[in-house]
């Protein structure tokens, strides 16, 4: 079953960069959506299908114990909150440090009165500003990985997959 939730997700990711690059072409949001939910369905639908095909003898998903679900709960809301820590521990001893220069016209001071526009780009710099980049994938990992089950969870307990 890991390897349905694996290969599922690999199509969920997938379906996410292809829903973005069709709004960066010009299709309507909602159709992006569209696309996106309808990959992800017939995917996890197929996945499934073909995993209880392969084993016969599985009797589906269980409900679990309640330690179960809070064990599940505990182990997602970690991964969220050691990306928070890292996004977090990202900014100590941090500085922003920001460059002023005259885009219209070129090569000008920008405290020359001919300066018509000017351009500042900033920079935050640190010791540990590398780990809110580590940070911010894991929050998008495990919210992949909660649209992941929940969308599988769904459609198992509907039993859209195994046609009971």
């Amino acid at each position: 079953m890991a390897l349905v939730f694996v290969v599922w997700a690999v199509i969920v990711v997938g379906s996410v960069f292809l829903s973005i690059w069709l709004v960066l072409q010009g299709v309507m949001i909602y159709e992006s959506l569209l696309v996106f939910f309808f990959l992800t369905v017939v995917s996890g639908t197929v996945g499934f299908v073909v995993y209880s095909n392969l084993f016969k003898k599985s009797k589906g998903l269980s409900h679990g114990s309640q330690n179960e679900w809070i064990l599940l709960i505990t182990i997602l809301a970690a991964a969220f909150a050691t990306g928070a820590a890292f996004q977090s521990v990202s900014t100590i001893n941090a500085q922003t440090v920001s460059n002023s220069t005259c885009a219209k016209p070129a090569g000008l001071n920008v405290t020359s009165p001919n300066c018509i526009q000017i351009e500042t780009t900033t920079q935050t710099q640190g010791p540990f500003t590398y780990l809110g980049q580590i940070g911010v994938w894991m929050v998008v990992l495990a919210s992949i990985g909660a649209l992941v089950f929940g969308i599988l969870y769904l459609v198992l307990r509907l039993g859209l997959a195994n046609g009971s």
